[in-house]
């Protein structure tokens, strides 16, 4: 016999009387076998209770051990794309720098060609035409008034000259930021592919990253969906030994003991013999 209510049957059927010979039990045998019983369910409850108890304990290992994954994979991942993105940052740093040499370059040469380009200072009319009779009173020998014509053309060239300069350096500044304006074109171009290249790569990272994220979430709810169902069936499992250990503690002897009762009630002279069960 295995569950409570199967010894609960027997000793109906054990007690029932068939014939005037069929009138005493031993029902401390019953009793005793029935404290065997328990001892022995108690032994298997415990059993289920460690293997629950080992399940539940692998069930943390496992998670513990797909956590432990990921973060390893996930730092490989993310070591892995810091180094491209530094490759990234790097090689456009190179191109930057040469650009900037070329620009420089560029620069250079355009000033230089610009002013090469630009007419030399001549003197105005007025300015030609005074220096014309200083010359002529200086070969005069009209030292005095050459001197003062002198004076006055070395003025008037100076504040030509003066305005001739501010001018050309107008002029030259004007043509060169047209230059620079280009260049800064140039630049603005290479700091836009620099920043897509970045940008892109960054996406890339996101997107393995998350996918990195949803293979370990889907791989640990497998794992966790088939120790829960493992667990619940061991659950369930131990449950039912505790119930089966507890109706033998409870329910099975007071049957025993209120069946000897009313034997002993029904035969108060009798003497309560043997009868073999099987627990």
């Amino acid at each position: 016999l295995t569950t409570a209510n199967e010894v609960l049957k027997a000793v109906d059927i054990l007690t029932m009387p068939r014939s005037p010979s069929q009138k005493h039990y031993n029902f401390d045998a019953y009793l005793q076998k029935d404290a065997e019983r328990v001892a022995e369910l108690e032994k298997q409850a415990s059993k289920n209770r460690e293997e629950l108890g080992a399940l539940k304990s692998e069930k943390r290992r496992k998670a513990a051990s797909i956590h432990i994954k990921y973060k390893r994979e996930e730092k490989q991942l993310l070591e892995k794309w810091d180094s491209k993105l530094r490759k990234i940052t790097t090689a456009y740093s190179l191109q930057e720098a040469i650009l900037e040499e070329h620009l420089e370059d560029q620069l250079k040469a355009a000033k230089k060609e610009i002013q090469r380009r630009y007419p030399a200072f001549k003197g105005s009319r007025d300015l030609l035409n005074l220096r014309t009779v200083e010359k002529r009173l200086h070969d005069a020998s009209n030292f005095v008034e050459a001197a003062e014509i002198s004076s006055r053309s070395n003025e008037m060239e100076n504040n030509e000259r003066e305005f001739y300069f501010a001018k050309r350096e107008r002029d030259v500044s004007r043509k060169l930021s047209a230059v620079k304006r280009t260049q800064n074109l140039e630049r603005k171009a290479l700091n836009k592919k620099a920043e897509t290249a970045k940008s892109n790569a960054e996406k890339q990272r996101d997107i393995e990253v998350e996918a990195l994220r949803l293979k370990f979430k889907n791989r640990g709810a497998r794992s966790m969906s088939e120790m829960n169902v493992t667990i619940a069936k061991r659950s369930l499992k131990s449950e039912k030994w505790a119930s089966a250990v507890r109706k033998h503690e409870t329910q099975v002897p007071v049957k025993i003991r209120e069946k000897k009762d009313i034997r002993l009630a029904a035969h108060p002279n009798s003497q309560l013999t043997t009868r073999k069960l099987v627990l």
